[in-house]
């Protein structure tokens, strides 16, 4: 394998923009029985299955420096993975499952609930119908039941402490975000908060006890650069303050510092696109909404092997580059990937295990780059990456990265009249309709594959507006509260999955076992309604993709703006093993 490291800028937009996965995630429905605003009600759509043993080791990498400073597969066994080199996060080591006794909990056997009403329960068998993401009706606890007390740290026979952790905002990037109305001020977090402690509290069941969101401003834990050893002690200062249950810290970065907290007996919900070794190796207590990066690299590596590969660079630029080959003809000239990733024990493994899956469908073997945080320098070295992608002779990109990253290399790639096809991971947001129009319109022609994503909705059908809506018919929640709404309503799932006996074992135990919802199959052809799943080593709910290409003309229902990602087959969606054979996505003409 040939591997560059380089130094770009870190995961800026993915601190906030998730929230624009999180809607698509969470799309709505009509309400059914619930009172709401007119037209905002859903109903639930979820799936999840039982835990799974760990896997093999991934192959061990070779690195090789390119320069400046520094056929048909089938789903392919999820492995297990060390930090192949170092990392602005600290490499770490697979943890044992429980920080306090070296193996996973054993679940209790808690008793399940008795008696109380169910007429809360929605028509088909969820507990409300304000949401997409539901569990399944449990009847009212009794008001005199015993509910085991403190069951866990963090609970007690009344209340159940989460936090949501909020580390210090770059100032630099929320003024790249405030362009595109993508991060909540504290004010606006604050006040979501209170809603989603109230509604909470008023839909789910929690069999006595209500829980308490509490916000911890992380004030010495940077956005950017990082400060590993300052965020650590923040983990520590609120494990000491608050002794929650569990953390909400809706972020990309930082993967030690999920560690700390789950070291520590604190569930951890967050952790965007990390490999599956950082959630199965600390069972039970690590979660996330998003689709971890061993299953990303599986989708894509699986989507390249039937579609593309030992073929030509169809979908390059006419002239992917003039140093190529036959004057670099896009159709005398096979596919060579280029695989960039986050520098990080949770990122590096993704790219690893995806670069072994098309190296063994693939003529070529693909080349990897890795990146470390580091905004200053962000233009020079998205400039070396280029030119080690065109040493290379790179026809092909697969960014398993931050969604900052297309803006400063996409900018270098035309400048140096580089044109290489940009494929799609489907995840890091780059497959976002906004996002999508602040890159190169030149690099834009080329860019297509999977998406995680699905065409979105109104703001009135978002989980934040009706979940405000739901505790307060005036109330309108702020457009950047979707990332916080998402992540709440797992949390509800959770704690009422587990069941009175409320520990991490036991949240476990009922998320692995809460039955299926979703996914193109079960809803007849539903382009809204993802496939929501976790199953056999996978902590990570978001479970499918669609098939989708660029289009400067092609006008986006997220707001009526020209410039859209176009989805294939109405956005049907695929699971991993089935993508079907063969490139249906339209030739650029450039």
């Amino acid at each position: 394998m040939r591997q560059t490291r380089l130094t770009l800028y870190g995961p800026l937009l993915a601190i906030a923009l998730v929230q624009v996965l999180i809607v698509g995630i969470a799309p709505s429905r009509a309400p059914s029985s619930l009172t709401a605003a007119p037209g905002v009600g859903s109903a639930p759509t979820t799936n999840w299955e039982g835990p799974a043993p760990v896997g093999e080791p991934a192959p061990a990498t070779t690195p090789v420096h390119a320069g400046g400073d520094t056929p048909d597969v089938p789903a392919t066994p999820r492995p297990t993975a060390t930090s192949p080199g170092s990392s602005p996060d600290e490499p770490s080591s697979p943890a044992t499952a429980s920080p306090t006794q070296g193996a996973t909990p054993t679940p209790s056997s808690s008793p399940a609930p008795v008696g109380g009403d169910t007429s809360h329960c929605t028509f088909d068998g969820r507990q409300h119908d304000v949401v997409y993401m539901a569990p399944p009706c449990v009847p009212a606890w009794p008001d005199d039941a015993d509910n085991g007390g403190a069951t866990a740290a963090g609970v007690t026979p009344d209340t159940v402490t989460v936090l949501l952790f909020r580390e210090k905002k770059n100032e630099q990037v929320t003024a790249l975000l405030n362009q595109l109305d993508l991060r909540a001020t504290r004010a606006e977090d604050a006040a979501f908060l209170e809603v989603g402690e109230a509604y909470l509290n008023q839909f789910y069941e929690f069999y006595g006890r209500n829980v308490d969101l509490v916000m911890f401003d992380a004030n010495s834990c940077p956005e950017s650069p990082p400060d590993i050893p300052a965020c650590k002690a923040e983990v520590q200062r609120a494990i000491r303050e608050h002794a929650p249950f569990a953390v909400v810290w809706p972020t990309a970065i930082y993967p030690s510092i999920f560690d700390e907290f789950a070291r520590s007996g604190v569930i951890a919900l967050g952790g965007w696109n990390f490999h599956e070794e950082s959630f199965t190796s600390l069972r039970p207590y690590r979660w996330d909404l998003f689709m971890d990066g061993t299953r990303t690299s599986q989708m894509v590596g699986e989507y390249y092997c039937k579609k593309m590969a030992n073929d030509t660079a169809s979908h390059a630029g006419r002239v992917i580059h003039p140093s190529f080959p036959s004057g670099g003809a896009r159709d005398l000239n096979e596919r060579r990937v280029g695989i960039i990733t986050q520098e990080t024990p949770a990122h590096l493994p993704n790219a690893e295990l995806l670069r072994s899956i098309i190296a063994g469908c693939d003529r070529h073997e693909p080349v990897v780059i890795s990146y470390q945080p580091d905004i200053e320098r962000a233009q020079q070295q998205a400039s070396t990456s280029v030119r080690a992608l065109i040493d290379a002779q790179v026809t092909t990109l697969i960014c398993l990265c931050d969604p900052v990253m297309p803006i400063f290399a996409g900018q270098a790639a035309s400048s140096a009249n580089y044109f290489p096809e940009n494929l799609l991971s489907g995840g890091g947001l780059l497959d976002y309709d906004k996002l999508g129009r602040l890159y190169d319109r030149r690099q834009q022609a080329h860019a297509f594959g999977p998406s995680h994503l699905y065409t979105f909705p109104p703001f009135a059908q978002t989980d934040a507006f009706k979940m405000a809506r739901a505790m307060d018919q005036e109330r309108v929640a702020c457009r950047a509260c979707n990332t916080n709404a998402a992540y709440i309503n797992l949390l509800g799932m959770m704690i009422q999955v587990a069941g009175p006996d409320l520990t991490p074992a036991n949240v476990e135990a009922g998320m692995l076992n809460a039955g299926d919802r979703g996914g193109w199959e079960s809803t007849g052809g539903n382009p809204h309604e993802v496939l929501a799943r976790f199953g056999p080593g996978d902590h990570t709910l978001l479970s499918d993709a669609r098939d989708v290409y660029w289009s400067d003309t092609a006008v986006s229902s997220l707001d009526g703006q020209m410039g859209s990602y176009v989805a294939l087959e109405g956005g049907r969606r695929w699971t991993l093993g089935q993508w079907a054979t063969g490139l249906a996505i339209p030739v650029p003409s450039q």
